[in-house]
């Protein structure tokens, strides 16, 4: 899998497509490309000719992931190559699996196993009216009322209920504060 790939010429994008590469499309990341001579992000057009493209960021801080969908067609129109709600809900699921090396996940077919995630009724991005918009570009987190997963419920209630998450959280932060002491520590001199 790679990441950003923001030069991507025609004969690039041939030769993704005949590898079975997969991309990583940070979207954040694309827009601060745009604005420098030379970019030619192409991720809808990798999609479309069968790249395994997932929406993701490299830097979770740079861009709430909840944003993920509305940058990706932000990025994708500035681009010149605007990409549709469907093929964005399509990048979340499926492409993401795929950058991940499960092809089988993010899919609803027969035969595959399938979990659940059931949306609040009162999420305001959630009216009903057409899925792809509403999950794949607007969807956050915080609509999220419950999530099963191979038969157990692991998300309720605006919670998850197979940890403490702000333990996870805490711990989280120490493992931040221990990698940045070994690689960058007068980062960690300076901070509070």
């Amino acid at each position: 899998s790679f990441v950003h790939m923001n030069r991507v010429s025609e004969d690039d994008a041939a030769l993704l497509t005949a590898a079975g590469t997969a991309v990583v499309w940070c979207p954040y990341g694309q827009l601060q490309a745009l604005g420098r001579p030379g970019a030619r992000p192409r991720m809808p057009a990798l999609w479309r000719a069968g790249v395994a493209v997932g929406i993701g960021s490299d830097i979770a801080r740079a861009a709430n992931l909840d944003g993920l969908g509305a940058l990706a067609v932000a990025a994708s129109t500035a681009a010149g190559d605007p990409a549709s709600p469907a093929e964005i809900l399509r990048m979340r699921c499926a492409g993401a699996a795929r950058t991940m090396g499960a092809p089988d996940l993010g899919v609803i077919r027969a035969g595959n196993r399938a979990d659940l995630v059931v949306r609040r009724a009162d999420a305001t991005e959630q009216l009903g009216i057409d899925a792809d918009p509403e999950v794949g570009v607007l969807g956050a987190r915080g609509s999220v009322r419950t999530v099963v997963v191979g038969g157990v419920v692991v998300f309720d209630d605006g919670h998850p209920t197979g940890f403490d998450e702000t333990e996870a959280v805490l711990e989280a932060r120490r493992s931040v504060r221990r990698l940045a002491t070994r690689t960058t520590p007068d980062l960690i001199r300076s901070a509070p």
